[in-house]
């Protein structure tokens, strides 16, 4: 992480001012640190030159919005993330789907409340190593022609980095930005930005992004983050575009994080984002109709629908909505004079 990026951020927490404090440099970057927070003190890690700038007790891990319903703060294990395991098909397997509906059913009666853990560190031992694993230069280029095939074949990729590049975002920010499938894409395609932040809840990933960035030169102005959607920690009208591809349906909450992208726009700013027309079932024991129950329960994406109503509320003027294959792209604009929202 190059030191002048603490600069354009703020706490998570309160919107305070950050500094950053106790460096450890490698190849003039700041490698290991502390962010510290001028206002409450909070203290937030860099971390093999990853800022994590989390709310703490949260973990630098992403976790299925069905799975935490079932079980809270479940962490699935390096196998099985790289076996690809399922873990709402492994909860199948030890408890059965009848368990699992039970469950569902209990959470929508409020009979259930996923159990939460304060993590003491947002990264640990075996996320610093597997993101170590992920920097394997093989590991990069197989990563390097997965997007080159996605770029060939997704029609919605190549629109939404168009949409962008057309807008010319000097200061941009790409939420949930998960491998970089966008940002890669877009450093490609356009390069008159200033700084780009791309961001995710997991650090693993953005370890991954960091060394596309180092693999294209252009990490002294594009910056890998772990943060929260939800609670970003940058200050009121930051950027010129915010851009999410296929993220919110991946958040618990995410009218909140929709708050805070708008937030965090300047005013007249844009924010580009593609979904899928429709939520997806998670999981063959449950039915279309208990996947619009939980959504509506616990504030997840939804559809195409349901997604534009709530961007309205939440203040956004939608310019454009472009149907792509089975998602649709949406170009939307912070107001110049924000009205007044309902939270």
């Amino acid at each position: 992480m190059i030191s002048e990026a603490v600069t354009g951020m703020a706490c998570p927490v309160c919107g305070g001012k950050l500094s950053l404090e106790q460096t450890r440099r490698r190849d003039e970057r700041v490698w290991k640190g502390e962010i510290v927070c001028s206002e409450n003190g909070h203290v937030f890690p860099v971390v093999t030159g990853i800022p994590v700038l989390l709310p703490p007790g949260m973990l630098a891990d992403w976790t299925h919005p069905f799975t935490r319903i079932l079980m809270g703060d479940f962490r699935a294990s390096v196998d099985q993330k790289r076996r690809m395991i399922d873990p709402l098909e492994e909860y199948a397997r030890v408890h059965g789907t009848g368990k699992m509906k039970e469950v569902f059913a209990a959470y929508l009666k409020g009979e259930h409340r996923p159990p939460e853990k304060h993590w003491e560190s947002p990264v640990d031992g075996a996320m610093i190593r597997e993101g170590a694993h992920r920097k394997r230069k093989r590991h990069v280029d197989r990563h390097l022609r997965l997007i080159d095939e996605q770029w060939g074949r997704s029609k919605t990729l190549r629109e939404e980095v168009g949409a962008v590049a057309q807008l010319k975002p000097a200061r941009l920010l790409d939420v949930c930005c998960g491998g970089g499938f966008f940002a890669t894409s877009l450093i490609r395609e356009y390069n008159e930005y200033g700084q780009l932040f791309a961001l995710d809840i997991d650090y693993v990933c953005t370890r991954l992004l960091e060394s596309t960035f180092d693999r294209y030169g252009v990490s002294d102005r594009c910056i890998p983050i772990v943060a929260d959607v939800r609670a970003l920690p940058f200050p009121t009208g930051y950027f010129d575009l915010v851009n999410s591809r296929f993220g919110e349906v991946h958040v618990t909450g995410y009218s909140a994080g929709l708050r805070e992208i708008l937030r965090v726009l300047k005013p007249g700013g844009h924010f580009v984002c593609t979904n899928r027309i429709s939520r997806k079932i998670p999981h063959k024991a449950v039915t279309m109709d208990e996947v619009v129950q939980i959504s509506r329960h616990a504030d997840l994406y939804l559809d195409k629908e349901q997604y534009l109503q709530t961007l309205a509320k939440t203040g956004f003027e939608t310019e454009t909505v472009e149907d792509i294959e089975e998602a649709f792209l949406a170009v939307s604009t912070k107001p110049n004079t924000q009205r007044s929202t309902q939270a």
